[in-house]
């Protein structure tokens, strides 16, 4: 995500004067460019990836001069940011559809990390925290690699503060589930701003969505209602029915589910 100065300082490290990318014996590319080139020898990429690589123009799909300067690359472009989320591509089919997200950095992981502080298993995180009503004044910013959309503050540090000597495991695993719930609640804040209006349903899906007492303080939380898909990996199901929409299995009215198993 946003890694044209990555590639930059790869291309710098490795090929200064650029002479290998020019005759096509070196390339920088996402996994899903690397699997097309092993299996058909094309360089390809999908185009939502390269949309948050910051060298794609979203409004023309085109390289743009400008940044490719910048960069010094061979192909550029830009992502603009309002409000704290960030504009992206969701797909093409060709056709692009335009979305904006807001990144969170550290949920999973936050969890997974106090979950070996504590020597607990992380699926015994949630059974902890929920033995208290509340966290009792204990705050967790898990800014250990920074804090994403809406803040976008690489400089802030992960905190623990409002703990005394009362504090306890089940305490602290609170604050944890709390820090995802806050942080979620921040980027929906930033969307509203975004659209002028208030978001009332929440459509979530993904790993930790299977947690109803998570998604319960959600909902609490943002006094909204949250809609948990079936289906938990919901991305893998739109990766197929797009994949069949391209290879003419069916339409875009047609759901994949039946024809998939």
């Amino acid at each position: 995500m946003f890694s044209a100065l990555k590639v930059e300082w790869l291309l710098d490290t490795y090929d200064k004067d650029r002479s290998l990318a020019r005759a096509g014996r070196l390339a920088v590319g996402t996994i899903d460019s690397w699997l097309v080139y092993s299996l058909t020898g094309e360089h390809r990429i999908e185009l939502e990836n390269a949309s948050r690589t910051q060298l794609l123009n979203l409004g023309t799909l085109d390289c743009y001069d400008a940044v490719l300067d910048l960069f010094n690359t061979q192909e550029s472009s830009v992502n603009r940011a309002a409000d704290g989320v960030v504009c992206t591509i969701a797909w093409g089919t060709p056709e692009p559809m335009y979305a904006f997200e807001g990144t969170i950095l550290s949920t999973g992981s936050t969890l997974v990390w106090l979950a070996n502080l504590l020597d607990l298993e992380p699926s015994r995180l949630s059974e902890l925290a929920q033995l208290v009503d509340d966290s009792q004044g204990v705050d967790l910013v898990p800014a250990f690699a920074g804090l994403g959309a809406p803040w976008w503050d690489e400089q802030a540090a992960a905190t623990i503060s409002g703990f005394g000597l009362g504090t306890g495991r089940a305490q602290l695993a609170r604050a944890a589930f709390e820090s995802t719930v806050l942080q979620t609640e921040d980027v929906i804040v930033a969307a509203e701003r975004h659209l002028g209006t208030r978001i009332q349903d929440v459509l979530v899906d993904g790993g930790p969505t299977q947690n109803s007492w998570l998604m319960q303080l959600q909902a609490d939380l943002s006094q909204r209602a949250v809609i948990r898909s079936n289906t938990a990996e919901l991305s893998a199901i739109g990766v197929v029915h797009l994949a069949g929409i391209s290879s003419g299995l069916w339409n875009k009215t047609q759901s994949s589910g039946a024809r998939v198993g």
